[in-house]
């Protein structure tokens, strides 16, 4: 495979030295030769910046002054670089080894894709101990904002990749949420274009007790209460009805035995549907298919 597509990176830090070198390597042990790796540290005072500066050969650019907060310094990041795709990976995330060269291959074989989403695995003491299902994103309910911890669950941003156009379409990262602004820049990349969700293993979330969404779940909560307000009501409404039902399939069904759960199957399923990428093993390629969204 050609590494013809440049992609950027950008990883924001401020004081997250305990997991940042790890952070840092899982992008540079990427087997890929076209990566653009931009980090932006907020003034760390926590001795990240001795371990950046170990880096800094390495790195593409590495910014270190005062921001105003996480977004900033991504959307600073972001102006940095060149890449037609960009992500970003925070500090105590990581990406899987072949991650990269995935993604783009991926791109390379969908022009048509403009947003890609693969599983999301959850890291506990440096391993992956817990792996997600494949979960279509159905495009109406992303612009409703129906996915978010409280609702339908997370796009979750560490598996998350996407075109520059894309980006700069939707005019980047609003800076006015100091918690909710990948969500809020989810539902903006759904008006106008599809997530695409693949079966590739690509992102590693850590749970570490101190992440920034579980010390300051209220905000977030806040914020995107805020955001959906600003949404379509039809979109909203929509995506309201199936998180009902899905606070009532948790209460009465997912419990239960799998013969009762086998027969409230019809609850699950949905009318939303969403594109998915399978991967065929045999013939060596992913396959694009459309597929219904279930509340499980």
């Amino acid at each position: 495979m050609n590494d013809d597509l440049k992609i950027s990176v950008v990883t924001p830090n401020y004081n997250g030295a305990t997991r940042l070198a790890r952070a840092l390597n899982s992008v540079l042990v990427q087997d890929y030769s076209n990566l653009e790796y931009i980090v932006v540290d907020g003034a760390s005072t926590d001795g990240s910046r001795g371990i950046l500066e170990n880096f800094r050969e390495r790195l593409s650019h590495l910014i270190i002054e005062p921001d105003h907060g996480q977004y900033d310094a991504i959307n600073k990041g972001f102006s940095r670089s060149s890449g037609e795709i960009l992500c970003w990976l925070n500090s105590d995330d990581v990406y899987l080894p072949w991650t990269l060269r995935v993604v783009a291959r991926i791109f390379r074989d969908f022009p048509e894709i403009e947003w890609i989403s693969g599983i999301r695995s959850g890291l506990r003491d440096y391993a992956v101990q817990d792996v997600s299902n494949l979960t279509p994103f159905p495009r109406e309910l992303l612009a409703g904002g129906a996915f978010h911890s409280g609702g339908l669950g997370c796009v979750m941003q560490e598996c998350c990749f996407w075109r520059r156009r894309l980006f700069e379409k939707v005019g980047g990262l609003d800076t006015r949420w100091k918690l909710a602004a990948d969500f809020d820049l989810w539902t903006r990349f759904a008006r106008h274009a599809d997530l695409v969700a693949t079966t590739a293993l690509l992102g590693g979330f850590h749970y570490t007790g101190e992440n920034r969404s579980a010390q300051h779940a209220e905000v977030y909560a806040e914020e995107v209460r805020q955001i959906r307000s600003q949404l379509s009501e039809d979109k909203v409404r929509a995506g309201d009805s199936l998180i009902r039902r899905k606070s009532h399939a948790e209460k009465f069904f997912f419990k239960r035995p799998w013969s009762v759960r086998l027969i409230h199957s019809w609850f699950y399923q949905t009318n939303h549907f969403a594109p998915v990428l399978i991967f065929d093993a045999g013939a060596d390629r992913y396959r694009k298919r459309e597929q219904r969204y279930s509340i499980t």
